[in-house]
């Protein structure tokens, strides 16, 4: 593993994290995150990760087998990509990082929901689909 590289945990069955990840590969050129699937089995691999935690919220770890979690991940994965290490510095403005956080707890709250279903995209269409759908039943929600 390359000096400071950073191991990125994703759960493989949440479309948020899939996508996710696939935005961190986009931007990652240098090859300074690695990717890693939680999968079964893993806990040989990498016993110092709770791999239920990992399941839970974004989980990474250095190369100094130091691990972060949340939102303190999410600041790691941002150090490494080019374009927003350089904003680093925002984090430590007064409110920014307590501000994130709980733009982090939203999300990670309702990340089921904000999947839709397995593989469904997200349209700006598909409200006007559920409101119809509502209509055609009399307005009653599932």
């Amino acid at each position: 593993m390359p000096e400071g590289q950073l191991q990125l945990f994703y759960d493989p069955h949440c479309a948020v994290c899939v996508r996710f990840k696939e935005w961190v590969a986009l931007r990652d050129a240098q090859g300074r995150i690695a990717l890693v699937e939680l999968v079964e089995g893993m806990d040989a691999r990498f016993p110092h990760i709770d791999f239920g935690r990992a399941a839970e919220q974004l989980t990474a770890c250095d190369t100094q087998g130091r691990i972060y979690e949340g939102m303190a991940a999410l600041r790691q994965v941002a150090r490494r990509l080019p374009g927003l290490a350089r904003l680093d510095w925002i984090y430590d403005l007064p409110g920014v990082l307590r501000a994130a956080g709980g733009v982090y707890r939203t999300v990670h709250r309702f990340r089921k929901r904000l999947c839709l279903r397995c593989g469904q995209r997200w349209t700006s269409s598909d409200k006007y689909s559920v409101r119809k759908q509502r209509a055609a039943r009399g307005g009653k929600r599932r």
